[in-house]
């Protein structure tokens, strides 16, 4: 008898020690999808929808990147205060096709059209228009299309989906 209640106890310690990894990589997955997915097409909607909340800031550049692993470049703004803002690869591709890089540089004044929306941390906001002076280099509309067609494009086979309003 004594030996049959070490058998069951075994066998529930082994069943309960089999729940709780199971648990514990269940939750871990939930954890995976939330944390490190992006619901891009929520992210979509936010941008094409907000139109009001887009603004133009005039900056003194501080540095110009592009991020081949991320198809984005990063612009990053000394004043009126210290922050990055990402340009996604069609409009960087624009500018390269200009003078802009010869044009602009560490110190530049330039105008850009961006929006306040951060959609997690380490998000940096968008640049949809540049100008420099008279000259426009990215128009509103272009800037702003370029970077719907950029989150369209990410959120086509994301796990996890609102879908895109049209």
């Amino acid at each position: 008898m004594a030996k049959s209640k070490r058998v069951k106890w075994i066998v529930i310690g082994i069943l309960s020690g089999v729940g709780t990894v199971v648990l514990i990589a269940a939750f871990g997955f939930l954890i995976y999808l939330t944390t490190f997915h992006c619901d891009w097409g929520r992210v979509y909607n936010h941008y094409a929808e907000d139109v009001g909340d887009y603004y133009k800031l005039e900056v003194t550049v501080g540095e110009i990147k592009y991020f081949e692993q991320y198809n984005e470049g990063s612009l990053y703004i000394k004043a009126p205060y210290e922050q990055h803002f990402v340009i996604c690869e069609s409009t960087y591709q624009m500018l390269m096709e200009s003078d802009f890089f010869d044009v602009v540089g560490e110190g530049s004044i330039i105008t850009i059209y961006s929006h306040p929306y951060i959609a997690w941390d380490g998000w940096t906001c968008p640049i949809v228009g540049i100008h420099v002076g008279d000259r426009v280099y990215v128009d509103f509309d272009t800037g702003k299309q370029n970077w719907l067609d950029t989150l369209k494009q990410r959120s086509e086979g994301s796990f996890l989906q609102t879908p895109i309003k049209q």
